[in-house]
């Protein structure tokens, strides 16, 4: 009866291998802004998962995560030659040091043990991109989310149904379909809607309250005497450029 989905793996893979693909062409077009860093620290992570993965179950079931390490390597290396390099977080620099701890409880123990605490490490990854998402829902497009989200939903069910049903197996592709597949859902052209009209009534907001400290400046200069005017001035002009500065970041975030 499921016979055919016996294939769902060698479906996965290059679903996977697409997301990549997409997400290299939106880098080279400057519609998202690769990091070195972190790049370099998600195929690190990723070949840890693929391989502890691997481990426990066998390469057909881990041929998605397989490909994922292949697709984070390759992406790192052309993210050396297009993206910008930039310190390591303190969220990347904990991330790391979980990874290295990784490595010697699978050493040390088993392969399971290590990939569920790669699973863990996995959710703190995902946060700055869930922060940028919820900030402006343009810094990802969703279609790379979808293929990623799709080839682990692939890889959950075969495990599901031809890997011993419900074991710690499940817990890797389960964890990655819910985190890959959340990204879509908050890129959704109707919250980019409610996203750019909220954006445009804060952009006239600003532009107006620019206009008024300007006006006040203009009376200093023109009623105020000298003293006065310059106790007051430097902290008008304090305000008014970083309302100034702010501006200019929405109204290029909204393209207005």
């Amino acid at each position: 009866m499921y016979h055919w989905l016996t294939y769902l793996p060698f479906v996965a893979a290059p679903l996977h291998a697409l997301g990549f693909v997409l997400y290299a062409k939106q880098a080279l077009k400057g519609e998202s802004a690769p990091q070195i860093v972190s790049w370099g620290l998600w195929a690190f992570l990723a070949t840890l998962n693929a391989l502890t993965f691997r481990q426990m179950s066998d390469n057909v079931t881990a041929l998605v995560s397989l490909t994922g390490s292949a697709g984070c390597i390759i992406l790192f290396i052309y993210v050396l030659f297009i993206g910008k390099f930039t310190k390591m977080t303190r969220s990347e620099g904990v991330q790391l040091t979980a990874g290295v701890i990784a490595i010697f409880v699978w050493m040390n123990t088993n392969a399971t043990i290590a990939n569920v605490l790669l699973v863990g490490i996995a959710l703190g990854s995902f946060t700055p991109t869930f922060r940028a998402v919820l900030k402006n829902p343009y810094a990802e497009k969703p279609a790379p989310w979808w293929l990623w989200g799709i080839a682990y939903l692939f890889t959950t069910i075969f495990t599901f149904l031809f890997r011993d049903g419900w074991t710690a197996k499940m817990i890797m592709p389960i964890t990655l379909t819910a985190l890959h597949g959340i990204v879509p859902f908050m890129v959704t052209e109707r919250r980019r809607y409610n996203w750019r009209k909220k954006g445009a009534r804060k952009l006239k907001d600003l532009r107006e309250y620019i206009r008024v400290l300007e006006s006040d400046l203009n009376f200093e200069r023109r009623h105020l005497p000298m003293v006065e005017r310059m106790a007051m001035r430097k902290p008008i002009d304090l305000l008014l450029e970083k309302r100034k500065a702010q501006e200019k970041e929405l109204a290029q975030l909204l393209g207005m």
